[in-house]
Formats: C-alpha cells, sequence, structure tokens
C-alpha cells in the first residue's frame, strides 16, 4: 500500500505546486483578451454556425441584469446570428444563468471592446449605455427601457430573468452553512452612494424588528472594504456574507430566500430576476424606474420637498453627498421599512 500510495501523494503535490500557476496563467491569458477573445469567439461561432451580433454591458451588478431583456429583442433584430454578450468576468455568470445568450464572455479589463467586422464574425456592436451616464439629465423611463433605447431596439419583455439550478443552490446553502429549517432573509445595507445610503442605526432597528417578530435566518450582504471600516460591518443579529459570495451564489441565495431588503442597488434587480419579493429603500431616485418590473417589489421612502431628486434637471445631488444633507434617506422611518416588510413575510410569531 505503501509503494502505490507514493505515485498518488507524488501527483497530488505536484497539482498543488501547479495549479496555482496554471491559475495565474490562465487569468494572464484572460486579460490578454486580443489573444483570448478570437479563439473563444470563433470557437462559439463554429459551434453554432452563425456570425455574431454583440452585446456589450462591462460593469454594474443591476444594470447587467437589466439589459438581459435586450437579448430576445437583439435575436428578433437580427435572426440567423448568434447573441454574444460582452461584460466582466465578475459578473459573466448573470449573463449564464439567464440563458438569454449564446454565449457570454468574461473580460478582466472593463476598456474591453470589439468593433463591427472583427474577424469576419461580428455583423452589429451594441454597446448599452443609459441616459443616465450623462451629466445633467436624471432617467425618465424604467432602466430596464432606458438601456433597450441605446439599442433602438422594442422588448417584448421587460422582466429579466435567472434560472440557478438547484444544484448550485444546494452547494450555495452547504458552502455557507445555510438553516433548512428557517427561512431565510437577505438584507443589502451597502455601502454605496451617499445618497442612497440608510443610516445604521435604522438598519439595527429593522433587524432587531425583524428578529423580534419573525423566525428568520438574517443575512447580511453587500461590501466590506479591507482597511477601511463601515458602520454597516458591525449590525448584531445577522449572519454577515459581505464580500464572501460569488455572483452565482449571490443569485442562489436570494433565490432561496424569502425576502429581499435593500438600498437601490444590484440585489434588488436579482430579487425580480428569481422572483423573490423585495423591499427597496428608496430616496433620491424613484422606485418606479427601478424596482423589478413584473415582480412582487415594494419601494418605501420619506415624505421630503427634494425627493427623487436624481430624475431632476440637472441632477439635485452628487455621488458623494447633497445640499440637503440626503434627508430623504434620514427621514425614512425603521416603522415604514418593517411594515413594508409585514407586508410581505405575513402575520409574524408573536401575532
Amino acid at each position: 500500500m505503501a509503494r502505490s500510495a507514493s505515485p498518488m501523494l507524488k501527483s497530488i503535490v505536484s497539482a498543488c505546486f501547479f495549479y496555482p500557476l496554471l491559475r495565474r496563467w490562465y487569468f494572464h491569458l484572460r486579460s490578454l483578451d486580443g489573444l483570448y477573445f478570437p479563439l473563444w469567439l470563433l470557437f462559439h461561432c463554429v459551434r453554432l454556425r452563425r456570425r455574431a451580433v454583440v452585446l456589450r454591458r462591462m460593469e454594474a451588478l443591476g444594470d447587467v441584469v437589466c439589459c438581459l431583456p435586450i437579448c430576445a429583442a437583439v435575436r428578433e433584430k437580427h435572426p440567423g446570428l448568434a447573441v454574444i454578450f460582452v461584460t466582466s468576468v465578475t459578473l459573466r455568470p448573470i449573463v449564464t444563468l439567464s440563458t438569454a445568450a449564446n454565449g457570454a464572455y468574461g473580460s478582466t479589463s472593463s476598456d474591453f471592446t470589439v468593433r463591427p467586422g472583427y474577424l469576419g464574425l461580428v455583423e452589429k456592436v451594441y454597446n448599452i449605455t443609459a441616459t443616465d451616464n450623462k451629466e445633467g439629465a436624471g432617467p425618465a423611463t424604467h432602466l430596464v427601457d432606458d438601456l433597450a433605447a441605446s439599442c433602438d431596439v422594442r422588448l417584448t419583455e421587460r422582466q429579466p430573468r435567472l434560472y440557478p439550478p438547484p444544484s448550485l443552490e444546494e452547494k450555495t446553502r452547504r458552502k455557507f452553512n445555510l438553516p433548512r429549517n428557517r427561512p431565510l432573509a437577505v438584507i443589502n445595507p451597502g455601502p454605496t452612494w451617499a445618497v442612497r445610503n440608510w443610516p445604521s442605526d435604522s438598519w439595527q432597528t429593522l433587524v432587531n424588528e425583524l428578529n423580534n417578530n419573525y423566525d428568520v435566518e438574517i443575512i447580511q450582504i453587500g461590501l466590506k472594504r479591507r482597511m477601511v471600516s463601515s458602520p454597516y460591518d458591525n449590525l448584531k443579529g445577522v449572519r454577515p456574507l459581505m464580500s464572501l459570495l460569488r455572483i452565482d451564489e449571490l443569485v442562489a441565495l436570494i433565490a432561496m430566500s424569502r425576502l429581499v431588503v435593500s438600498i437601490d442597488s444590484g440585489p434588488i434587480h436579482v430579487a425580480g430576476a428569481v422572483g423573490t419579493p423585495v423591499v427597496g429603500l428608496y430616496g433620491a431616485l424613484s422606485p418606479e424606474l427601478f424596482l423589478p418590473p413584473k415582480s412582487r417589489g415594494i419601494g418605501v421612502y420619506a415624505d421630503v420637498p427634494c425627493l427623487f431628486c436624481h430624475h431632476k434637471t440637472s441632477v439635485g445631488h452628487w455621488i458623494t453627498c447633497c445640499a440637503n444633507d440626503v434627508q430623504c434617506m434620514s427621514s425614512l422611518t425603521p416603522a415604514v421599512v418593517f411594515a413594508a416588510v409585514a407586508d410581505v413575510l405575513g402575520k409574524g410569531k408573536n401575532n
């Protein structure tokens, strides 16, 4: 046994040694899009026996989710062509879990672009943008429609859909030791833009109310920046998974949950795409233009004179602050948010 185990042990040691090198080589190759992408594109065009039309949106989780309905509209506009979606390597799983495109390429460079006529394989390129990206004017239509307008297509279905397989949900549950006998509730406090943040003490009050009235496991997602502390890092009564979830795991977690409570950000759009009810917290931005179009979503906000200033011309705030000290968010009370949560969860354990 010892003799037979020796070659196996050497194989394991070799694998442990070479795997980091191969992994580093793979991601280095991925960063050299000029070398890797032509091979990738050629493979998919040969496999599908079609030339391609390329949709490109490199960043923002919520934006990429909201771009998914464009794939079907572009397929109708360009029959016989393969729909290829180009995005960041981090967000690529969003496209693959949607099955909306024939292929999804993930780049490590935010500047990666594709031109029409590329290698004779690309007939058309749509660089998806939003009016929200233009200075001095906020969006006047829903984000899904706003993004589609940049491609000059008419949408037949506006609600994006994601389909995480049961195997992914099970792996996610096991990896993070999520309970099977208690419902999951996801909260996403951020942080994000200052004008979208809700005070940390308000989040703590909401968490306390949830724990006091419902038998749920509260999972906190969001960002946890290294070497920079955030008031949202120390909430009590939650399971902290900030910055620990891959994108596909985030989708699986939200799909398994009874509820998502979030500031205006990508997880709201993910919740709509998997059919999980969501309570979104709004102030500078209007929930009518950002909540999932055809999924259960409740937008809560405070009654302040400067409400929804993001949609004015010119926009009434900056990313970092506003002239009114972000009263729209600081005036939003935990009682208002909890009432919306109770509307989704129904009667609590104390009723």
